[in-house]
């Protein structure tokens, strides 16, 4: 469609990804005096992301959404009620959904 309209698509998508790349190093500069910076930075949301994409459904964009709240709200109380196993919570999510619903939340069989 961009094509038929005369739009420069190379100059556009080069300018999205420079501006994805800026908003990227802005945040990582935002972030670097409130968290400890080392190189395992990102392990943990590399694993959230992970488990987010499977408790969702691997084809679902909005499965991923709601899996994404219902991850960061079980994160939250866990930390709050009960911080001994709090990291494991998650886990136990994946393979509850994995075990009754393989194919995710709101995953397509």
């Amino acid at each position: 469609m961009s094509l038929t309209l005369k739009c420069n698509c190379r100059r556009s998508f080069g300018g999205v990804f420079g501006f994805g790349v800026a908003l990227a190093g802005f945040a990582g500069v935002m972030a670097g005096p409130l968290l400890t910076i080392n190189t395992d930075m990102a392990t943990m949301v590399l694993l959230d992301a992970f488990v987010v994409v499977i408790v969702g459904g691997l084809s679902s964009l909005g499965g991923a959404v709601l899996a994404s709240l219902i991850i960061g709200q079980l994160q939250s109380f866990g930390a709050l009620l009960i911080p001994e196993v709090s990291m494991a919570l998650i886990y136990v999510l994946m393979a509850v959904v994995l075990i009754f619903k393989p194919s995710g939340l709101l995953g397509k069989k």
